[in-house]
C-alpha cells in the first residue's frame, strides 16, 4: 500500500492500458454498414466519438438517426465478431503496464474497470497477454449507465471491498475521468504520446 493510503489502482482498458481506438474504428466501419446497409458513416466523426469514450448505444443513433434498437444490437454483435481480427491495429501502453506490475509486486492491487463488454475486453487482454495483470476484472455487462456515470467504479469498489479514498483511477477520456471523479476517486489522466497527466 502507498504512503497516501491508496490500496488499489482502478484501470480503464480502451485508450488507457491499450490504445484500441483504431481497432474499434475499423471494427465499427465494418459492423455499422453490415447491420444498417443504408448507413453512410464518416470515419473521422466515428473516431472522434470513440476517442471521447462514447458507447455504441450512444453514437450509433447519433450517426444513423433512424437506426432501430434491433439494428443497434446487430451492430454490437457484428462488432464483437470482427473485433479480434482488427486488434493488430491496437497498441499496448508498455510504460503503464510495467508500472502496474511493479505496483502489484509492492503489494498494491490492480482492478480492471471497463465498460466494454466482456468478450471485447477479454479479446484485447488476450491479444496483448495482460490477462494476468489484474486482481479483479469488472466489465460493462449488466451496467445500465455507462461512463460518465459512476456506476462501474462504484461496482468495482464494492466488489473489491474498497473505499474511494483507497483507490486511484487511470483514465484517458473525458467520460472516464468524469465517472471516476463522480465516484469520489482521484484520477490520473493518460494522454498517449505525453505520458501521465494527473
Amino acid at each position: 500500500m502507498s504512503a497516501d493510503g491508496v490500496k488499489a489502482w482502478l484501470l480503464d482498458l480502451d485508450g488507457t492500458l491499450v490504445n484500441t481506438h483504431s481497432a474499434n474504428v475499423a471494427a465499427y466501419m465494418d459492423a455499422i454498414p453490415y447491420a444498417i446497409p443504408r448507413a453512410r458513416i464518416e470515419e473521422g466523426e466515428l473516431r472522434c466519438r470513440i476517442e471521447a469514450g462514447e458507447s455504441c448505444a450512444n453514437f450509433v443513433p447519433a450517426l444513423v438517426t433512424d437506426a432501430t434498437a434491433s439494428e443497434i444490437a446487430l451492430v454490437a454483435a457484428r462488432k464483437a465478431d470482427v473485433y479480434p481480427s482488427f486488434l493488430g491495429l491496437s497498441t499496448l501502453n508498455d510504460v503503464l503496464v510495467d508500472e502496474v506490475r511493479s505496483w502489484r509486486k509492492d503489494g498494491g492491487a490492480a482492478v480492471l474497470v471497463t465498460t466494454a463488454k466482456r468478450p471485447n475486453a477479454e479479446a484485447v487482454l488476450l491479444h496483448h497477454d495482460i490477462t494476468d495483470l489484474f486482481d479483479l476484472k469488472v466489465f460493462g455487462d449488466g451496467i445500465e449507465r455507462l461512463k460518465p456515470a459512476p456506476d462501474i467504479y462504484l461496482l468495482a469498489m464494492r466488489l473489491a471491498g474498497l473505499a474511494s479514498d483507497e483507490c486511484l483511477a487511470f483514465e484517458d477520456s473525458d467520460a472516464g475521468v468524469e465517472a471516476a471523479r463522480a465516484a469520489g476517486v482521484e484520477v490520473v489522466r493518460i494522454e498517449w504520446g505525453h505520458g501521465y497527466n494527473g
